[in-house]
């Protein structure tokens, strides 16, 4: 069963969701591309993952008894949390060990009772993430998507760049 949440206050300007995954079943589906990165934590491997973007779809088979918990980033947000380019991510996924990330997360969500418990357990890590990282994150950008965001993509290029001081280039 597939559920989606809203972040938690301290993340949602870096969030655009979180879900979850459960079967008790072996699944099988195909995910559709999109220009979303995600951060996925399997629960009963005791694995965590980043998934990339995507430009093409790719076919799954989970395993019976999945456990699946994922936060989807605002498009513009995880480069705040690696040096590794999101290139190196697209139609690929990047372990937590890859990522030099500590994987001590996973074992306190799996000693977690309450989703909630568990999604506050996820606000922590990403808020300590990007605290750790704060030399990866780009300012200007995080202006302009705002600006994208609040005026619903009704804006042009030119008037972007004219209302945050940079060439339309």
């Amino acid at each position: 069963m597939h559920q989606e949440f809203e972040p938690l206050n301290k993340t949602q300007t870096l969030i655009e969701s979180i879900w979850t995954f459960s079967s008790e079943g072996s699944t099988h589906f195909k995910v559709l591309p999109d220009s979303c990165v995600d951060l996925i934590l399997d629960l009963n491997q005791n694995r965590g993952l980043v998934s990339g973007y995507m430009t093409r779809f790719q076919e799954l088979t989970l395993p019976e008894e999945t456990n699946v918990i994922g936060v989807r980033f605002q498009a513009e947000s995880f480069a705040a949390f690696s040096s590794i380019p999101l290139s190196a991510f697209k139609n690929s996924q990047i372990e937590f060990a890859d990522l030099q990330w500590s994987s001590n997360l996973l074992y306190l969500l799996n000693e977690s009772s309450s989703l909630k418990e568990r999604f506050s357990l996820i606000d922590n890590f990403i808020c300590n993430k990007q605290n750790e990282n704060t030399s990866n994150r780009d300012d200007l950008i995080s202006r302009i998507v705002e600006t994208i965001r609040m005026l619903q993509g009704k804006i042009g290029i030119k008037e972007i760049a004219q209302s945050h001081l940079i060439s339309v280039r």
